[in-house]
């Protein structure tokens, strides 16, 4: 079987009265325009080439305003803060009017400085009203940097601007769930991001309104899929890490209960997966239906060790769903990881860990025969 071309299916759709002369005229003439974009491989030059000179100004600037950084005193503040949002303002301006690429990252370092400065000027801001509690700072400290970034998305021209905006979004919202510090906040954080990225790559949205904001949805979804995995390495390396040696009390219990994000990951899934069933007319309790439910089911076992584990699987199914190699490539990958990690984690025995994923496997592998006959006794 061959693929068709786009001249096959204009054709056919101007065969089919589907599309008009006129339509099918612009659609040649878009498709047949030469791609005048460089080639990655000077696009990578470019920007490296621009990083480098960005960070040696940087430097100079650093020095330059030195006795400004460490001075407490009120002036000294309102002019950093100043600063911050002068070069916020002056970059997002001229990178909504640059089309070069190396002007590009350049303005994306001092955008990101700008920012950098002005949560500097917030931290003076509290050094002035000391002594202050450090949940209250770090509170204060990540509203405000939540709050710019919000602010700053729909201002920002391109999607990696956006990415990273959004990656910070979230990075804010859990460093508030730090502040708080009320039980099991990071968990009940992870689950709560974990169902965001499964509503916004799930499709359930209207269609009027994911294209109207698709530049910024699109970016968004990648930083809460990229969020959401980070959060869940945060979330693993804070059940593990002892905490009562850094003085920090019970800082681990009252903030990291994985069962919770385990059993919420697992749930989503089962949610997209009878999403899946029901668009692709299987009953829910038919062999296929019951044969995936259980194979979950199977899988949430050692997810309940490591949370990260149902998380792949979810960003798998929601990959191939929107038949996103990104997505599913990374969903691979940290699948991998985070496996790896629950054969070496010391909570449980070795044996244990070898009898589960090794049942589990053999599971997989015999779903893998089954499941293709269930669904052509269905279909047939």
């Amino acid at each position: 079987m061959t693929t068709p071309t786009l001249q096959t299916v204009l054709d056919q759709l101007h065969a089919e009265h589907l599309l008009g002369e006129t339509e099918r005229a612009d659609a040649q003439a878009l498709f047949q325009q030469p791609d005048r974009s460089p080639s990655w491989m000077i696009q990578g030059v470019m920007g490296c080439g621009a990083w480098i000179a960005a960070l040696f100004l940087l430097l100079s600037f650093g020095f330059l305003f030195t006795g400004l950084l460490n001075s407490d005193h009120p002036i000294a503040t309102l002019i950093t803060l100043l600063i911050g949002v002068g070069l916020i303002g002056v970059t997002a301006r001229m990178r909504r009017t640059s089309t070069a690429l190396a002007l590009i990252q350049f303005l994306l370092v001092y955008q990101v400085v700008g920012q950098g400065w002005l949560l500097v000027g917030v931290v003076k801001a509290l050094m002035l009203f000391d002594p202050v509690p450090y949940r209250l700072a770090l509170g204060i400290f990540s509203s405000v940097m939540i709050a710019m970034q919000l602010v700053m998305i729909p201002l920002y021209a391109d999607r990696l601007y956006r990415f990273l905006a959004g990656l910070a979004i979230v990075g804010g919202l859990f460093a508030l769930l730090v502040a708080l510090a009320l039980p099991y906040t990071i968990s009940l954080g992870v689950s709560v991001l974990a169902c965001a990225t499964a509503l916004i790559w799930s499709g359930s949205f209207s269609a009027e309104t994911v294209i109207a904001l698709r530049p910024i949805v699109r970016p968004v979804s990648y930083a809460l899929a990229v969020g959401m995995l980070g959060a869940l390495i945060f979330e693993t390396i804070l059940g593990d890490l002892s905490l009562y040696a850094m003085g920090l009390g019970n800082l681990q219990t009252a903030l990291v209960y994985p069962i919770i994000s385990a059993v919420a990951l697992t749930l989503i899934t089962l949610w997209q997966v009878t999403r899946w069933l029901n668009e692709h007319q299987h009953r829910l309790f038919s062999r296929l239906g019951v044969a995936i439910i259980a194979l979950l089911l199977v899988l949430s076992v050692p997810s309940a060790f490591t949370p990260g584990i149902m998380a792949g699987v979810l960003l798998l199914l929601l990959g191939f769903r929107n038949r996103n190699a990104v997505l599913s490539g990374l969903a691979y990958a940290f699948l991998c990881g985070f496996v790896i990690y629950f054969y070496y984690d010391l909570q449980t025995t070795l044996l244990v860990k070898s009898l589960i994923l090794m049942l589990s496997g053999l599971l997989l592998l015999v779903s893998r025969l089954l499941i293709p006959t269930f669904i052509s006794e269905e279909t047939a």
